[in-house]
């Protein structure tokens, strides 16, 4: 089914004299204490194993179809730093927080709809809409059933207003 609609919308795309442009996103959480759960020890003696899974990270970043990690060069982030006006253009669309109750946090749909934002700035640089088509695809994860605190969403809405 997937590939039967991005079939259609490429055929579409093509009519409009655009560019269909594919980015992916993916997310994922390192421990410190991942991976193996054996290993070589003195016979009779206890391994000394950790308590718990140990410092983490949450790494979230988008890719594109044929250009690799979403980012910009730092002639390309001069050039937008100039057109949008704005110094603190993004360069990079990844994300790291270090994740757990005494750092950072963890990784919430607010800070999803932050990082989507942030990206949604260079994807508008290098992929102008007047030339290209984009389809974002993201993987199933509760944080992705986010909406911004003004989006137009069905089952907020109220019948009678």
């Amino acid at each position: 089914a997937t590939t039967t609609l991005l079939r259609g919308c490429s055929y579409i795309h093509h009519r409009m004299h655009r560019h269909l442009v594919t980015i992916y996103h993916d997310e994922s959480a390192f421990h410190a204490n991942e991976g193996r759960t054996s290993g070589w020890t003195v016979k009779g003696k206890q391994p000394l194993l950790p308590k718990g899974k140990g410092r983490g990270l949450m790494v979230s970043d988008f890719i594109e179809e044929h250009g690799g990690f979403l980012q910009l060069t730092d002639e390309e982030v001069e050039d937008a730093k100039r057109i949008y006006s704005n110094p603190n253009f993004p360069q990079y669309g990844r994300e790291i927080l270090h994740i757990g109750a005494e750092n950072e946090g963890y990784w919430t749909s607010e800070l999803f709809v932050k990082h989507v934002k942030k990206v949604a700035k260079i994807v508008s640089y290098k992929y102008p809409v007047d030339r290209f088509s984009i389809i974002w695809i993201f993987d199933q994860s509760s944080n992705h059933r986010a909406y911004s605190d003004d989006a137009l969403v069905a089952s907020r809405m109220n019948v009678n207003d």
